[in-house]
Parts: structure tokens; C-alpha cells; sequence
């Protein structure tokens, strides 16, 4: 692989945080971006996937190992921050909507969808007195930490999904 600018030869190099990088070469592969852009300090380089240069096998299959043990790290990560939003919105509603009943509905309820900047989503089927759902929303937001958007199941067009993958709480 030639640099298109300088006209020399690219040559990959491994760091000492184990990330690839080409010498000699301006832009590197999609392939780089897309793997550095989920903070992971390894890339597969372009040729179909395989290093290019003095790379051998086995530094590909190194690579690969940390792609891949990268990956299950954040899938635990985000196991655990489910199950701590999980606990932090039981608590809220316990304050704030005891003895209403409320959907669970979103990506808190699917394995592996939920992730740090996920919000959390509720339908509460009446609201609780004295409550508006702007001053619901506020204070839940404010003991869960993040973003939670609040409806009625009523007044939604989501009802049906809701009521089929969500999850029925009495808060």
C-alpha cells in the first residue's frame, strides 16, 4: 500500500498500547475509525482484513483477541449499569409513584440494548395524585440520573407494543 501524498511505502507499526497505526500514511482505513471510535486500542487494517507489511498471522489474531475481549467488556459494563438503573428507578417510583401501576418498556427491558447514554421509558397507566407528567418526569430524571420519558398507556400509540414487551411494575 502506497501513500497517495508522499508516494512511499506504508508501513504498520504496533504501539505499546497495542494499536496499529501506518507511518508514512495520512488516512487511515475506515476499518481504524471504526474500531477506534468505540475506544478500543486495536484496528484490522485494510486488504481484506488481513495486516499488510511485516505483520505476522499472529499479530492478527491478537488483534482480533481484542477486539472481540474489548467487546464483552462493555457488554458487562452495561449489564451492570442496567441493573443499577433497574434499582435506582424502583426506589424513585417507591417515592414518588407508590401503588401506581407502570410499564417498563424500551431498551432498559432487552438484553443488550441498554448502554450509558440509553434513557429509560415508562407508561404509567394513571398518574399519581397531585402529579403532572412534566413533574413526574423531572423528579425521576433527577433520582435515576438520566433522561426518563413519561406517558400515559391510554394516550399512547405505542400501547400495544408496550403491553406486549414491556414490563408491568406498581410502583
Amino acid at each position: 500500500m502506497r501513500n497517495s501524498s508522499t508516494g512511499r511505502q506504508a508501513t504498520p507499526s504496533i504501539t505499546s498500547r497495542s494499536r496499529i497505526r501506518l507511518r508514512g500514511f495520512k488516512n487511515p482505513s475506515p476499518e481504524f475509525h471504526n474500531a477506534t471510535q468505540y475506544g478500543i486500542r486495536a484496528a484490522i487494517l485494510p486488504s481484506g482484513g488481513r495486516p499488510v507489511g511485516p505483520l505476522i498471522p499472529r499479530a492478527y489474531d491478537s488483534i482480533m483477541w481484542l477486539l472481540i475481549e474489548e467487546r464483552e467488556r462493555c457488554r458487562r459494563r452495561d449489564a451492570r449499569l442496567a441493573a443499577h438503573t433497574r434499582d435506582l428507578l424502583r426506589a424513585a417510583l417507591a417515592r414518588h409513584a407508590a401503588g401506581t401501576a407502570v410499564w417498563l418498556y424500551g431498551s432498559l427491558v432487552k438484553p443488550g440494548r441498554f448502554h450509558e447514554w440509553s434513557d429509560v421509558d415508562l407508561a404509567f397507566e394513571s398518574l399519581p395524585p397531585g402529579m403532572s407528567l412534566e413533574h413526574l418526569q423531572s423528579l425521576l430524571s433527577a433520582d435515576v440520573g438520566r433522561e426518563v420519558d413519561v406517558c400515559l398507556v391510554d394516550r399512547t400509540r405505542l400501547r400495544a407494543t408496550i403491553e406486549r414487551e414491556g414490563e408491568r411494575w406498581i410502583g
